[in-house]
């Protein structure tokens, strides 16, 4: 029998991609705080991506970036420039929809990520794996569904298809640059990514973000707080990546809303007048589950 270290070593990206969800979680409720209390217009938070200068500074100087060929730190940076367009897509249909019917699609990501793994890089997989991937994937959109019966797919959904797509390029490509370089000079230039592609929001709403400031003096620490948590997210992600296959990573990261929802309880019970949850029997077995389905997947990618 393995020992635990042994055992940690041997599950190490599965323990990144669960902490990438715990924090995502986190960065939901503080994005949820931003949006309904303290700014309207989702692009000034957006436009704080350009701080990601910053982590990029620190690699150079402590790590340094290993040289990649120049198609694959093309695709490196270009992943980066794919996260602001999934943001934007998010924000385009959150203006539309409501996160009810926003996140549970989007928690199919995984089963995405696994076809395309399939298809396009050669990577196989065993019945565990997937049939794990495609239980955390649907434990994934139980525990974000609100109301069965509200849910009709209408055009202002449109965007959270495009959320699975490029999320799915995204991590194929992922995959496939890490077998070229370290995981924290690939978090460095898909931040460069990040930055080259937020640089515009930045300087057109730099006047609008200076007075948001000035008039909300809590919105610049959360937002920051928010930027900080989800930059290192991505980089729990990417790190999880260099050592686990792209599919079971997102099979992992779908652990979020499981996350989210023990987050939304908590704070319900103590300031339920910024956060609730609906607190039926109906949908508490619902959650219950979805846990429980959530639960058994992690158990079989492990």
């Amino acid at each position: 029998m393995p020992s635990f270290g042994r055992l940690i070593r041997m599950n190490e990206w599965l323990i990144f991609a669960i902490a990438a969800a715990f924090l995502n979680a986190v960065v939901n409720v503080l994005d949820k705080l931003t949006m309904e209390k303290l700014v309207k217009n989702p692009l000034l938070p957006t436009s704080l991506g350009i701080i990601a200068i910053i982590p990029i500074v620190g690699i150079v100087l402590l790590n340094g970036l290993q040289p990649l060929p120049i198609p694959q730190l093309i695709l490196a940076i270009f992943t980066g420039g794919l996260y602001v367009v999934i943001v934007w897509l998010y924000f385009t249909a959150m203006k539309s929809e409501d996160a009810t019917r926003v996140v549970p699609l989007a928690e199919l990501t995984p089963i995405a990520v696994l076809v395309l793994s399939i298809i396009f890089i050669g990577e196989t997989f065993s019945l565990n794996d997937m049939i794990g991937v495609v239980l955390l994937s649907f434990g994934g959109v139980l525990i974000s569904f609100h109301d069965f019966k509200k849910f009709v797919f209408r055009k202002g959904l449109y965007p959270v298809l495009g959320i699975i797509v490029v999320a799915s390029i995204s991590f194929i490509i992922t995959d496939y640059v890490l077998n070229f370089t370290d995981f924290w000079s690939y978090f460095a230039y898909q931040k460069i990514g990040v930055v080259l592609a937020v640089l515009p929001f930045f300087i057109t709403h730099f006047k609008e973000l200076r007075r948001t400031i000035s008039k909300t003096p809590l919105f610049l620490p959360v937002a920051l707080t928010s930027e900080v948590l989800t930059m290192a997210a991505v980089l729990l992600i990417i790190a999880a990546q260099s050592t686990g296959s792209a599919a079971l990573v997102t099979g992992a990261f779908a652990t979020q809303p499981f996350f989210l929802l023990a987050m939304i309880v908590i704070l319900g019970i103590h300031f339920p007048h910024i956060l609730k949850e609906e607190n039926t029997p109906w949908m508490w077995a619902l959650k219950l589950v979805a846990i429980l389905s959530i639960s058994i997947g992690v158990y079989l990618i492990a």
